[in-house]
């Protein structure tokens, strides 16, 4: 005999399909050498609709590169969250992120402030701002692992090929490894 338990039931946390549709819009525009030679330029819009709120946000970014593998890339976004509720919640985050590439190695610093405007019935007015720093260090091995085994199946496709061709009939399964 078998025992089989349930997890229990939160009367508070409703279930994935019980918390309603999303939905997203997003509208930008881009250009390209606007300011400078290999600057791209972004302004752009977005719309959720989510569950219980509905938030609109306004977004500006620009990056710019240089020939040593630096790139600079301010950022400036707006958020206005309205919830059913009643509750609403506007903020600010600028962010300036730099970077540097060569060829696999990035090193990269993200650092900002969001500024947070919060209204509900319990808190008429709540200001509160978040400073931020973000460094990082990647390496792309994906496109080295890529080529290494596109060179042994190569390696392997010319060795079955070579065998095949050195029999005196050829197998229709010659390009099989």
């Amino acid at each position: 005999m078998t025992a089989m338990m349930l997890a229990p039931v939160l009367p508070r946390v409703p279930a994935i399909s019980e918390s309603g549709g999303q939905y997203y819009a997003n509208v930008y525009l881009s250009a390209r050498n606007l300011y400078r030679k290999h600057d791209t330029n972004s302004f752009g819009f977005r719309y959720s609709a989510l569950s219980q709120s509905q938030v609109y946000s306004l977004y500006a970014t620009s990056r710019y590169r240089f020939d040593n593998g630096v790139s600079i890339t301010p950022k400036l976004r707006f958020d206005n969250r309205q919830n059913d509720n009643g509750a609403s919640q506007q903020s600010i985050s600028p962010t300036f992120k730099v970077q540097y590439q060569s060829r696999k190695h990035y090193l990269y610093g993200d650092f900002g402030r969001i500024f947070y405007n919060t209204k509900s019935g319990f808190n008429p007015n709540h200001k509160t701002s978040i400073y931020f720093l973000y460094l990082g260090y990647r390496y792309y091995f994906s496109i080295l692992l890529t080529n290494l085994l596109a060179n042994i199946y190569l390696k392997a496709l010319k060795y079955r090929l070579l065998t095949v061709l050195k029999q005196k009939r050829p197998h229709l399964d010659c390009f099989s490894v």
